[in-house]
């Protein structure tokens, strides 16, 4: 065997410290670059998501509601109270089912639909007609539970952010159709 020393081989080459810090340091600038857009990224990822998500839901408790002759009510939960309770917050859960009774409360005889909870970050809340639940009637219209109709907006939002990109509203009109804004000024901070 016969050591090479100081000469490489012909149509071998290797790379040199320079070279290799070089490309460590072209990655780090372009990792420095690209981290704010993959956090705006994943961020409005996760809200369209919640967005998507929330809005399949009240179209379910619409076709339900049809479906079923019966009222359909979607409403926020809490870890120390019953569902549809003052005080609740859709931050907590929610619960979906069908109100049997009729009596705008979730008892043993009323068939639960879904359950769920927001993912990570995601807030959601609503303004005063919907700040608990949402009702739907057998005729697809959303109802208070006393008869009246019901209208009102949702807003998703990512916490502590102020920049509308982090928001969407859900408007709830009173014949029962849904649809999605995007604000485009700066809202209060998502909490």
């Amino acid at each position: 065997m016969r050591a090479c020393r100081g000469r490489a081989q012909p149509g071998v080459r290797g790379v040199t410290l320079v070279e290799w810090l070089t490309v460590v340091a072209v990655m780090a600038v372009g990792w420095a670059v690209a981290a704010p857009h993959l956090k705006h990224w994943r961020q409005d990822w996760a809200l369209t998501q919640a967005t998507n998500g929330w809005l399949a839901l009240l179209h379910r408790a619409r076709v339900d509601a049809i479906a079923s002759g019966r009222p359909v009510m979607l409403c926020a939960t809490s870890p120390i109270s019953a569902p549809c309770a003052p005080g609740t917050s859709w931050n907590h859960g929610y619960t979906l089912f069908v109100d049997t009774n009729r009596n705008g409360w979730l008892d043993p005889a009323d068939v639960v639909l879904w359950q769920g909870s927001l993912p990570g970050r995601v807030r959601l809340s609503g303004n005063t007609p919907v700040s608990r639940y949402a009702r739907y009637h057998p005729d697809g219209q959303p109802r208070l539970t006393s008869g009246a109709f019901q209208a009102g907006t949702f807003t998703l939002c990512i916490a502590g952010e102020t920049d509308p990109r982090y928001f969407r509203h859900i408007v709830m009109s009173a014949p029962g159709r849904v649809r999605i804004e995007r604000p485009t000024t700066a809202q209060p901070a998502c909490q």
